[in-house]
């Protein structure tokens, strides 16, 4: 009996070992309930914060060879933590408000004027267009240090902080007549797609987003990506542990909410080619993703070709946004 007693207190042990170990990051594997609720809670904030949104400019702006009338309205707002930040809004002129509104999410080292290179064929389909600068970009970068290094609490923090901000503008949309909030979606490149999987994970107004040269699991990132700037930090960190950077990353990782915006549909365009977000992780994210689900391959390397991308991306918001 007493031998049976130290068993059981044993396998007790045991069962209590398993129950509390901390779960598995950096394995290619979405994190379980637990976890994933644990993460969600970075992107809340208070909604009673006031947006205090000022508009620098609107300008209208004439219809020419390619871009039809429409407005330009540069603007910022705070975010949660009493930081402004500032954006563009592009709307049509012509057509019935009120307008769909696509949100643009550039990639590293871009910013929110590069929403320019879809506004155009956006608004001559009645949408209207957003593009904020993400943290550590544009207007928000002067005076920091750059979000890509090996400080990566501060890289994790930068896309979470962009999340959020895209968050508060959906609430400023609601504010303006002139937009339809019930039709809110993002395209998102590269570093955009990263930020806009998590971004439609958390916030059930993105309908139906758009996800270009996206891919999941940054650990794996950091280790295989040709961009310079990872192939920089590599040479000079010999040491570094990508599995650690997939622990810090992991309450930012596409790969534990792109199947949070299930049953929305999301569309997935990638290259065959890319080495900047790699093919491995690509298809981490596509399988990551649940129905329904668009995945697309075009033969290319980081930059897709436009004469392919768009037309995919302008049926795709015709047929469900």
């Amino acid at each position: 009996m007493k031998t049976r007693g130290i068993i059981s207190a044993s396998l007790l042990v045991l069962t209590l070992s398993v129950a509390v170990r901390p779960p598995a990051l950096g394995d290619g594997k979405p994190v379980d309930a637990t976890t994933f609720n644990a993460f969600r809670v970075f992107y809340d904030y208070d909604k009673s914060l006031p947006l205090e949104v000022q508009i620098r400019e609107d300008v209208p702006v004439p219809a020419s060879e390619n871009v039809p009338a429409h407005h330009r309205i540069s603007l910022s707002f705070m975010n949660n933590h009493d930081e402004r930040v500032p954006g563009i809004l592009w709307t049509p002129s012509e057509g019935k408000a009120p307008y769909p509104c696509v949100f643009y999410l550039h990639g590293l080292g871009g910013n929110k004027g590069q929403g320019s290179l879809f506004s155009s064929d956006l608004l001559k389909e009645g949408y209207a267009v957003m593009a904020l600068d993400a943290a550590y970009h544009g207007e928000r970068a002067p005076g920091k240090q750059p979000m890509y290094g090996t400080t990566f609490y501060r890289l994790r923090d930068g896309y979470i902080q962009t999340v959020v901000d895209y968050r508060r503008a959906i609430d400023y949309l609601e504010t303006r007549g002139d937009i339809d909030s019930k039709r809110v979606t993002l395209i998102g490149v590269s570093m955009g797609a990263i930020m806009g999987s998590v971004l439609g994970g958390v916030d059930r107004r993105i309908k139906c987003p758009v996800l270009l040269v996206g891919g999941a699991d940054r650990g794996l990132m950091s280790r295989i990506s040709q961009i310079e700037v990872w192939k920089k930090i590599r040479a000079e960190n010999p040491n570094l542990d990508f599995d650690e950077v997939s622990r810090i990353m992991a309450p930012a990782d596409p790969l534990n909410f792109v199947d949070k915006i299930s049953p929305r549909p999301v569309l997935m365009i990638n290259g065959t080619k890319d080495e900047i977000v790699p093919v491995p992780a690509n298809k981490l994210l596509h399988t990551a993703a649940k129905e329904p689900k668009k995945i697309v391959w075009l033969e290319a390397g980081h930059s897709l070709p436009r004469a392919q991308m768009m037309p995919l991306v302008l049926d795709w918001l015709r047929t469900r946004l």
